[in-house]
């Protein structure tokens, strides 16, 4: 799927609802570390999913850090375009937008149209 040349790879961790590569980008020596995120939609599994991803942060060395993926959730209510607002008390919003902040990840802008 990609050059060794290029990247690495070193490890990877299968988890429930993320998949996770370490390696080294070859070019300019330094440790990467790739996650790829498909979120289930109960919110307790998502918070379980979130602390994976968290513990695995927190514990690896790399400076780069890629989380991409499915989150199955939004970040604040105007994302949310053709379904009706659910629970207006459920506090997930706020627990993933703390999680993004706690990982002390960005969110890379969007290019284009935000609906298709």
């Amino acid at each position: 799927m990609w050059s060794e040349k290029i990247f690495k790879l070193q490890r990877i961790v299968i988890g429930n609802g993320f998949i996770l590569l370490t390696g080294e980008w070859i070019r300019e020596a330094q440790q990467v570390n790739i996650v790829t995120i498909y979120s289930p939609s109960e919110t307790q599994h998502k918070r379980t999913l979130w602390d994976q991803v968290r513990q695995q942060k927190h514990s690896l060395s790399g400076d780069l850090w890629g989380i991409f993926g499915d989150f199955n959730i939004i970040r604040e209510p105007t994302e949310r375009f053709g379904t009706s607002q659910r629970d207006p008390g459920n506090n997930s919003i706020k627990e993933f937008n703390d999680w993004i902040d706690d990982l002390e990840v960005v969110e890379a802008p969007w290019l284009g149209r935000k609906f298709t």
